[in-house]
């Protein structure tokens, strides 16, 4: 479908890995469940922030649906135990390596930049802190290696 649209499947994946990064380490949230969908806007928007072009419309990305989202601490445990099923258990609507290598590259690259200017910023450098966000995509690329038969309806988690 987004080849359909003439989407750019790269600047999606993008834009996905900096919200998804803003959501998990600026917010603290798991992001369990949420949807990522596309609209256009009627007004100029910033110069900082990117568009797409939807039929020569700027498009934005909108996260909706946090009903499922639960706040998170900034440990390795809540990487393993919150971050990892809610990133693997949503929709399809992440890259993911066992679907697209090429895209997963690009997302993972632009997670880890965006990941990384948040934590920086927000916890000061703290060695511990910026290895999580690639402690996160290890943990992703594992699960789905070990699990290639799992059903991602499972790790749907209601709360904490």
């Amino acid at each position: 479908m987004i080849e359909d649209l003439g989407l750019d499947k790269g600047a999606l994946a993008g834009e996905m890995a900096i919200a998804l990064a803003i959501i998990r380490w600026e917010a603290k949230v798991d992001g369990m469940d949420v949807e990522f969908t596309k609209a256009p806007t009627n007004n100029s928007p910033p110069s900082e922030v990117h568009t797409l072009h939807f039929n020569e419309r700027p498009i934005h990305f909108w996260v909706l649906d946090f009903d499922k989202a639960t706040r998170i601490k900034l440990t390795a445990n809540d990487v393993d135990k919150k971050l990892v099923p809610a990133f693997v258990g949503n929709d399809p609507y992440y890259p993911r390596p066992d679907v697209n290598e090429e895209l997963w590259t690009e997302f993972s690259w632009i997670y880890l930049k965006a990941s990384k200017l948040i934590l920086d910023k927000k916890q000061g450098g703290s060695p511990v802190m910026m290895s999580l966000p690639t402690r996160f995509l290890a943990k992703v690329t594992e699960m789905i290696k070990e699990n290639e038969d799992w059903d991602p309806e499972e790790q749907i988690v209601f709360g904490d």
